[in-house]
Protein backbone atom coordinates (compact mmCIF):
# COMPACT_ATOMS: atom_id res chain seq x y z
CA UNK A 1 0.00 0.00 0.00
CA UNK A 2 1.18 3.65 -0.74
CA UNK A 3 -0.10 6.75 0.42
CA UNK A 4 -0.55 9.32 -2.20
CA UNK A 5 -1.43 12.67 0.20
CA UNK A 6 -1.59 14.93 -3.02
CA UNK A 7 -4.03 12.25 -5.11
CA UNK A 8 -1.95 13.92 -8.04
CA UNK A 9 0.16 11.22 -9.08
CA UNK A 10 -0.56 8.84 -12.19
CA UNK A 11 0.30 5.11 -12.91
CA UNK A 12 3.59 6.47 -14.74
CA UNK A 13 4.78 7.80 -11.28
CA UNK A 14 3.24 5.54 -8.94
CA UNK A 15 4.77 2.61 -11.06
CA UNK A 16 8.09 3.79 -10.43
CA UNK A 17 7.58 3.85 -6.78
CA UNK A 18 9.61 0.90 -4.52
CA UNK A 19 7.94 2.48 -1.35
CA UNK A 20 5.13 0.08 -1.13
CA UNK A 21 4.17 -1.56 2.21
CA UNK A 22 3.28 -5.00 2.06
CA UNK A 23 0.27 -5.68 3.78
CA UNK A 24 -0.95 -9.69 4.17
CA UNK A 25 -4.13 -8.89 5.60
CA UNK A 26 -7.42 -9.53 3.81
CA UNK A 27 -9.33 -6.48 3.99
CA UNK A 28 -7.50 -3.71 4.53
CA UNK A 29 -8.91 -0.70 6.21
CA UNK A 30 -7.57 2.64 6.01
CA UNK A 31 -9.88 4.56 7.52
CA UNK A 32 -10.41 8.41 7.13
CA UNK A 33 -8.78 10.37 4.80
CA UNK A 34 -8.42 12.52 2.21
CA UNK A 35 -5.51 10.87 0.26
CA UNK A 36 -5.38 8.48 -2.34
CA UNK A 37 -4.26 4.94 -1.64
CA UNK A 38 -2.57 2.74 -4.07
CA UNK A 39 -2.12 -1.05 -3.89
CA UNK A 40 -0.17 -3.02 -5.91
CA UNK A 41 -0.41 -6.76 -6.48
CA UNK A 42 0.11 -9.53 -8.92
CA UNK A 43 -1.82 -12.47 -10.56
CA UNK A 44 -0.79 -15.81 -11.25
CA UNK A 45 -2.88 -16.97 -13.70
CA UNK A 46 -2.45 -20.80 -13.80
CA UNK A 47 -5.51 -21.93 -15.12
CA UNK A 48 -7.10 -22.53 -18.49
CA UNK A 49 -9.49 -19.52 -17.66
CA UNK A 50 -8.86 -16.44 -19.46
CA UNK A 51 -11.30 -14.10 -17.92
CA UNK A 52 -11.52 -13.53 -14.06
CA UNK A 53 -13.84 -11.10 -11.89
CA UNK A 54 -12.21 -8.91 -9.62
CA UNK A 55 -14.71 -7.99 -7.06
CA UNK A 56 -13.83 -4.45 -5.38
CA UNK A 57 -15.90 -5.22 -2.32
CA UNK A 58 -16.63 -2.12 -0.96
CA UNK A 59 -20.04 -0.48 -2.00
CA UNK A 60 -19.67 3.18 -0.54
CA UNK A 61 -16.02 3.64 -2.00
CA UNK A 62 -16.21 6.77 -3.87
CA UNK A 63 -13.46 6.20 -6.68
CA UNK A 64 -11.57 2.92 -7.39
CA UNK A 65 -9.29 2.91 -10.59
CA UNK A 66 -7.39 -0.45 -11.81
CA UNK A 67 -4.49 -0.24 -14.00
CA UNK A 68 -2.67 -3.00 -15.72
CA UNK A 69 0.49 -2.90 -18.27
CA UNK A 70 -0.78 -3.73 -21.92
CA UNK A 71 1.51 -4.05 -24.72
CA UNK A 72 0.01 -0.22 -25.67
CA UNK A 73 0.62 1.13 -22.35
CA UNK A 74 -1.37 1.43 -19.43
CA UNK A 75 -5.04 0.26 -19.42
CA UNK A 76 -7.11 1.91 -16.93
CA UNK A 77 -11.11 0.29 -16.04
CA UNK A 78 -12.93 3.06 -13.09
CA UNK A 79 -15.63 1.97 -10.86
CA UNK A 80 -17.11 3.80 -7.82
CA UNK A 81 -20.45 5.28 -5.98
CA UNK A 82 -19.63 8.54 -7.85
CA UNK A 83 -20.57 6.92 -11.71
CA UNK A 84 -22.85 5.92 -13.35
CA UNK A 85 -24.18 2.41 -12.30
CA UNK A 86 -25.09 1.26 -15.60
CA UNK A 87 -21.77 2.34 -17.41
CA UNK A 88 -19.80 -1.40 -15.32
CA UNK A 89 -18.65 -3.83 -17.17
CA UNK A 90 -20.90 -6.14 -14.03
CA UNK A 91 -24.17 -4.96 -13.12
CA UNK A 92 -23.50 -6.01 -9.82
CA UNK A 93 -23.27 -4.66 -6.13
CA UNK A 94 -19.96 -5.26 -6.16
CA UNK A 95 -18.01 -3.05 -8.23
CA UNK A 96 -16.25 -5.77 -10.48
CA UNK A 97 -13.45 -5.37 -12.73
CA UNK A 98 -12.93 -7.76 -15.59
CA UNK A 99 -10.03 -9.02 -15.94
CA UNK A 100 -7.73 -11.11 -18.58
CA UNK A 101 -4.67 -11.93 -16.34
CA UNK A 102 -1.53 -13.55 -18.18
CA UNK A 103 0.87 -15.93 -16.91
CA UNK A 104 2.46 -12.60 -14.43
CA UNK A 105 0.11 -10.18 -14.44
CA UNK A 106 0.93 -6.79 -12.46
CA UNK A 107 -1.95 -4.80 -11.43
CA UNK A 108 -2.33 -1.53 -9.66
CA UNK A 109 -4.90 -0.22 -7.61
CA UNK A 110 -5.55 3.54 -6.48
CA UNK A 111 -8.73 4.29 -4.35
CA UNK A 112 -9.47 7.32 -3.33
CA UNK A 113 -12.93 8.28 -1.14
CA UNK A 114 -14.10 9.58 2.53
CA UNK A 115 -13.62 6.15 4.16
CA UNK A 116 -11.61 4.44 2.39
CA UNK A 117 -11.58 0.10 2.48
CA UNK A 118 -9.46 -2.74 0.30
CA UNK A 119 -11.57 -5.56 0.21
CA UNK A 120 -10.73 -7.83 -3.61
CA UNK A 121 -11.38 -11.41 -3.98
CA UNK A 122 -10.67 -13.14 -7.27
CA UNK A 123 -13.29 -15.41 -8.96
CA UNK A 124 -14.26 -17.33 -12.47
CA UNK A 125 -17.03 -15.30 -14.06
CA UNK A 126 -19.23 -18.42 -13.01
CA UNK A 127 -18.61 -18.89 -9.32
CA UNK A 128 -18.86 -15.02 -9.33
CA UNK A 129 -22.80 -15.72 -10.49
CA UNK A 130 -22.83 -18.55 -7.98
CA UNK A 131 -21.78 -16.16 -4.90
CA UNK A 132 -24.15 -13.45 -5.79
CA UNK A 133 -26.83 -15.71 -6.22
CA UNK A 134 -26.35 -17.21 -2.80
CA UNK A 135 -26.51 -13.52 -1.19
CA UNK A 136 -29.56 -12.77 -3.23
CA UNK A 137 -31.55 -16.16 -1.79
CA UNK A 138 -30.13 -14.87 1.84
CA UNK A 139 -31.29 -11.10 1.15
CA UNK A 140 -34.72 -12.58 -0.64
CA UNK A 141 -35.16 -14.45 2.54
CA UNK A 142 -34.97 -11.68 5.10
CA UNK A 143 -36.96 -9.02 3.05
CA UNK A 144 -39.95 -12.25 2.98
CA UNK A 145 -39.80 -11.79 6.67
CA UNK A 146 -39.67 -8.30 7.07
CA UNK A 147 -42.43 -7.65 5.09
CA UNK A 148 -44.32 -10.86 6.54
CA UNK A 149 -43.71 -9.34 9.78
CA UNK A 150 -44.89 -6.00 8.56
CA UNK A 151 -48.18 -7.55 7.44
CA UNK A 152 -48.99 -9.76 10.15
CA UNK A 153 -48.75 -7.04 12.64
CA UNK A 154 -50.72 -4.83 10.06
CA UNK A 155 -53.57 -7.45 10.71
CA UNK A 156 -53.30 -7.21 14.25
CA UNK A 157 -53.48 -3.28 14.47
CA UNK A 158 -57.04 -3.80 11.85
CA UNK A 159 -58.29 -6.33 14.02
CA UNK A 160 -57.26 -4.78 17.57
CA UNK A 161 -57.00 -1.14 16.85
CA UNK A 162 -53.56 -0.71 18.99
CA UNK A 163 -51.50 1.44 18.04
CA UNK A 164 -48.59 -0.18 18.95
CA UNK A 165 -48.83 -2.71 16.37
CA UNK A 166 -49.57 0.06 13.85
CA UNK A 167 -45.82 2.08 15.40
CA UNK A 168 -44.13 -1.41 15.06
CA UNK A 169 -45.33 -1.60 11.33
CA UNK A 170 -44.15 1.51 10.40
CA UNK A 171 -40.82 0.61 12.12
CA UNK A 172 -40.81 -2.42 9.92
CA UNK A 173 -40.92 -0.81 6.82
CA UNK A 174 -38.70 1.86 7.35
Amino acid sequence: IFEDTTSKLTIEDVSKIDDFKKNKKEIINIGFSNSSFWGKFKIKNKSDEKTGFLSFNNYQQNDVRLFQKTKKGWQEKILGDVYSFYKRDVMSKPMVFVIKPQADSIYYLRVKGIISQINLSLSTPIHFVAEQTHEDYILGIFFGLMITMAIYNFLVFVSTRSKSNLLYVGYVIS
